[in-house]
């Protein structure tokens, strides 16, 4: 059954695409790696999607010291297409959002679109590498809290982290309705996820 109010994708070609927004002039980098959720087919094609994920991206870089450390980062855009723009209705990492400011996407489904970023840095369908990685999750809602998460691997034994078992962090952030407050959110949550400093 469709509901005839809600808008349904029917070109998924840009699913799973990835963009390498920079990488590091110095060192290996930091790897940054970004996705939206509930966006479908035409809020990617009319540029919504790349430009909340650009306002995420800036966000982070705003302020001192990250403004002055940028060139140290690997940033990535990897591209989800949901079915509907209505969170917690089959959209591509199967996001839910609570009244509480409750945040979760499936985190095997996150990671799989997260593992697609960086293949050149060993990051793969298992995640080895997206220990080190950061992924910020921009959520198309209208609830503008956020939320972090170190994700523990439904598969233990996957790969060793320096925590003893697979684990990634994560920060989940909702677009809100005013950029001041996503742009405050994003640099909280970030504060969390990098690096698990929790």
């Amino acid at each position: 059954y469709k509901d005839p109010g809600v808008y349904y994708s029917t070109d998924y070609s840009m699913d799973k695409a990835v963009t390498t927004v920079q990488q590091s002039i110095t060192g290996k980098g930091a790897d940054l790696i970004f996705i939206g959720d509930g966006y479908s087919d035409r809020l990617i094609e009319d540029g919504t999607y790349d430009s909340d994920l650009e306002t995420a991206i800036e966000a982070i870089f705003s302020l001192e010291p990250m403004s002055s450390y940028r060139n140290l980062f690997n940033i990535y855009k990897v591209y989800a297409v949901s079915e509907t723009e209505i969170i917690g209705n089959n959209t591509a990492l199967q996001t839910a959002v609570g009244s509480d400011g409750y945040m979760m996407s499936d985190s095997y489904i996150c990671n799989s679109y997260a593992a697609l970023a960086c293949p050149g840095s060993g990051i793969h369908g298992t995640g080895t590498s997206l220990n080190n990685a950061t992924i910020i999750v921009v959520i198309n809602s209208d609830n503008d809290h956020g939320i972090s998460y170190t994700s523990v691997s439904r598969n233990p034994g996957d790969y060793i982290s320096d925590y003893g078992q697979s684990c990634e962090a994560m920060a989940f952030i909702g677009k809100g309705t005013n950029e001041e407050v996503f742009n405050g959110t994003v640099l909280h949550e970030f504060g969390h996820a990098f690096a698990k400093l929790a």
